[in-house]
């Protein structure tokens, strides 16, 4: 009877102690600006898939088409986020692209570091608005309706007409439709290609191609 008593006693106590730290965590989330939260996670997200970055091939233009919906992918759930981290590969099972996605759950904010052999994007969702960057340098905003924007020039840089109707969605850079992304919806294939229809791009052109086409393809992940 008293081994009895002092396990009732000592899951109540755990269950506190759960408690009080689930409060603290989340009070110490709250008490964060934003942009300290992404300088943070980008650290530890990056960190986090670094054993698979290392593995990565170079995405050529070639290897742009070969791109698949397909990826491999792990998830870590905690009291106040979940971490879903992976890697997406060829249609040939090269790895191309490795990604971190923090979702939190106390407020509506995500963090995801997108990284290919020679490109680095992190996104930090708050709200529904998402900043963008390249390597360390700010690109732009994707808004609302999922367009990269320049906000300083109100310039539209890229978009992706997300329409559940289409098969292909045109993808569109500074004006110009520069191919087409599959909508996951239609992928009737094992290992379904993500690009289709791809024009050649200059250097700026394809920054812009990843950053709004990374994002539309690991924001589906739930």
């Amino acid at each position: 009877m008293a081994l009895l008593r002092f396990l009732v006693f000592a899951l109540i106590v755990a269950g506190a102690f759960g408690f009080i730290l689930y409060h603290i965590a989340k009070f110490s989330f709250f008490i964060n600006s934003p942009k300290s939260i992404a300088k943070k996670d980008s650290k530890k997200l990056r960190q986090s898939i670094q054993h698979l970055v290392s593995d990565l091939v170079p995405l050529t233009d070639q290897d742009v088409e070969l791109f698949s919906l397909n990826r491999h992918e792990k998830r870590e759930r905690r009291p106040t986020y979940t971490l879903i981290s992976g890697v997406y590969k060829s249609i040939f099972h090269e790895p191309l692209m490795a990604f971190a996605l923090k979702r939190y759950r106390v407020r509506d904010m995500v963090t995801l570091l997108a990284k290919t052999f020679n490109h680095e994007f992190f996104y930090l969702d708050t709200d529904g608005v998402v900043k963008v960057y390249h390597n360390g340098e700010e690109l732009g905003v994707i808004n609302n309706e999922g367009q990269l924007m320049n906000p300083q020039r109100n310039e539209l840089l890229a978009s992706i007409d997300n329409i559940d109707v289409l098969r292909l969605n045109p993808i569109t850079i500074q004006k110009r439709e520069v191919g087409k992304l599959l909508n996951p919806v239609y992928a009737d294939t094992v290992n379904p290609r993500a690009f289709h229809l791809m024009e050649e791009m200059n250097e700026r052109e394809k920054v812009l191609f990843l950053a709004i086409s990374f994002y539309h393809i690991a924001f589906e992940i739930q």
